[in-house]
């Protein structure tokens, strides 16, 4: 019987400290617009789950250690499974923080650690660790990430971060989850001692397919888009102008804008319960007006369509030069000169350039990432560089080596190649020293005035002859 007892509480304190390990931290919210009155901490756990063995630690980012600690010894979770230990005022608080002036839980970088630990052993200023966390989470209000917190308690992670002064809080949806995974919060509206999972939520829209700069004069697939949202029984896209004004609106997420005329339009996504009201996203309704019979929610962001009168002067490509103002160049290979840079001049409205290397029969040879290029490696031959204006984007079996430069098109519309090119040529030759490009090719003696020398340009360029003196 004394064995079967013994076996009986190792079974239930082995039960206890299994349930103690599935608590986390389910909402937080750390700063608040004016003075910080609203600030809290909400665990989830089993429900009525005693909480006997946690701490709960605050780590200032300024330094990675410890600024204040809470013991939660005696405490438990609702019938829910809800605990918050928050500030006075807010709603549902089962325990009270440490009252500081501008609130208690500093705004970030930081982090909160749930630890499974004595808070004897944490006094104020001790250094964050990994040993013992229960749950963990990383957070700023608009700061730079705390790569040594992220790396200790959530590696590969991206610090949550929201706008300070905000009314929103960091949520878990749904409520618990994973150990330490920052990927599972959202920011909403604080829902202290509730759950966090909404009855609907916009969530995100999210770009499947087209061309999001466009031009008035060229046609385009629709843009197509998705949600990322699993809250509410029904969702629909809606084609707004910058006021909010609905232009149209489906649940398939696709939107023809080939009707439409220049200016900036924008998707947003909406989730809902229940029956829309009536003509809540009728055309020239304002959208965040809108509302339905149970809840209706927005996403979190837009997508925005920009289309623009691409003028026949739009794609104007300009002329291409070197840095010296030339656009030749001429050398033995055993001589090559190394890196070319290269500038171009524009007239056109277009807000995209690239340059390409051609061979002389002007087929692609390779794209040129930015205005430097190295010749040393280029093969015996004639080459022309160009460059090429457009709006949107290439398309790529159009820029392949061997495609003609003259045919490259663009998906928002125009693209042109620029009106001359840099005149490239890397020759079989033997560099001599001295003036080498000119060369004194004949002398004639005559009687009086009939005398003559002749110079002979041995490249197949023009020669500068300010640079030569005649002794």
């Amino acid at each position: 019987m004394k064995h079967l007892l013994s076996f009986l509480l190792m079974c239930l304190s082995t039960w206890a400290v299994a349930q103690i390990t599935e608590v986390r931290i389910n909402e937080v919210d750390p700063d608040q617009p004016f003075a910080d009155t609203q600030e809290f901490i909400e665990l989830f756990g089993a429900p009525n789950q005693p909480l006997d063995g946690l701490i709960l630690v605050f780590i200032t980012g300024a330094s990675d250690d410890s600024y204040d600690v809470y013991d939660l010894a005696g405490q438990s979770t609702d019938e829910n499974g809800f605990f918050v230990l928050g500030s006075p005022d807010v709603p549902n608080v089962d325990m009270l923080l440490n009252p500081v002036n501008n609130g208690s839980i500093q705004n970030g970088p930081d982090a909160i650690i749930l630890y499974e630990d004595l808070a004897a052993d944490w006094p104020l200023g001790t250094l964050a660790i990994s040993d013992g966390v229960v749950d963990a989470i990383v957070y700023g209000t608009n700061d730079a990430e705390d790569v040594g917190l992220i790396t200790l308690l959530a590696p590969g992670q991206t610090q949550l971060d929201d706008s300070s002064n905000s009314t929103t809080s960091f949520s878990r949806v749904p409520d618990g989850g994973n150990p330490s995974d920052l990927a599972s919060y959202i920011i909403q509206a604080p829902t202290p001692g509730f759950t966090n999972q909404p009855n609907c939520s916009g969530g995100q829209v999210i770009l499947n397919s087209g061309i999001l700069e466009q031009c008035v004069d060229s046609t385009y697939q629709p843009i197509g888009v998705t949600t990322n949202s699993v809250f509410g029984s029904a969702y629909v896209y809606v084609l707004t102008d910058t006021a909010g004004l609905v232009l149209e609106s489906n649940d398939v997420g696709l939107f023809d804008l080939n009707t439409y005329s220049q200016g900036t339009f924008l998707i947003w996504g909406a989730s809902f319960n229940g029956t829309l009201e009536t003509g809540a996203l009728d055309a020239g309704a304002v959208l965040d007006s809108a509302s339905a019979s149970e809840c209706f929610s927005l996403s979190t962001n837009v997508i925005s369509i920009l289309r623009q009168d691409c003028l026949a002067t739009g794609c104007d490509a300009g002329v291409v030069t070197l840095d010296n103002g030339l656009a030749y160049i001429s050398y033995c290979q055993a001589d090559a000169p190394g890196t070319l840079t290269f500038e171009h001049t524009i007239a056109g409205t277009a807000n995209q350039y690239r340059y390409f290397l051609t061979n002389a029969n002007d087929q692609i040879y390779q794209e040129i990432a930015g205005t430097t290029f190295n010749v040393n490696n280029l093969p015996l031959g004639e080459y022309h560089l160009y460059g090429v204006s457009y709006f949107g984007n290439l398309q790529p079996l159009t820029i392949q080596p061997g495609d003609i430069i003259f045919d490259v098109l663009a998906d928002g519309g125009c693209a042109a190649v620029s009106e001359n090119y840099i005149d490239i040529r890397n020759l079989d030759c033997v560099p001599e020293s001295g003036c080498t490009r000119v060369i004194i090719s004949e002398y004639v003696e005559g009687l009086g005035t009939n005398k003559a020398l002749e110079l002979y340009n041995a490249t197949p360029f023009p020669v500068d002859l300010a640079d030569y003196d005649l002794f």
